[in-house]
């Protein structure tokens, strides 16, 4: 009777091997997500188009995408504007691209400034601080 369980047991496990590969892809992809370092949702950045082929906009997961631009965006920076190029419908964006992401960047960094800036009073956590420098 127990020696029927392992041939049961094994094909299960053949038949629904594509299904547990699925399952745990599925998983693993959910779980492993990138929060993109610009703003995509922005009108600025929505009017700058970007090329692709068809078998790149079905299978190519929206995070490599991200990833690709955020690189090209970083050697654009630093003065390579190649990567920039290739990925653009039209390569005379990039420089307009690059400004695009500047002024966003530079309006989050000042809103975050903002929202980090207080009325003047001390928190008890940078008074800890501070008398622990007097000390030291």
């Amino acid at each position: 009777r127990w020696a029927v369980l392992p041939k049961l047991i094994s094909a299960f496990l053949y038949q629904q091997v594509f299904a547990l590969a699925a399952l745990l892809y599925s998983a693993y992809a959910l779980s492993h997500h990138h929060v993109p370092e610009f703003h995509y949702r922005s009108e600025a950045f929505k009017q700058i188009r970007f090329k692709g082929t068809w078998s790149s906009l079905l299978f190519e997961r929206n995070a490599a995408v991200a990833l690709k631009i955020e690189n090209a965006i970083l050697l654009g920076a630093a003065g390579n504007l190649t990567a920039i190029e290739a990925m653009l419908a039209q390569p005379e964006d990039a420089q307009k691209l690059l400004q695009v992401c500047q002024e966003l960047s530079s309006d989050s960094e000042r809103g975050d400034a903002e929202s980090d800036s207080n009325d003047g009073t001390i928190s008890e956590k940078e008074s800890l601080v501070d008398t622990e420098a007097a000390i030291e």
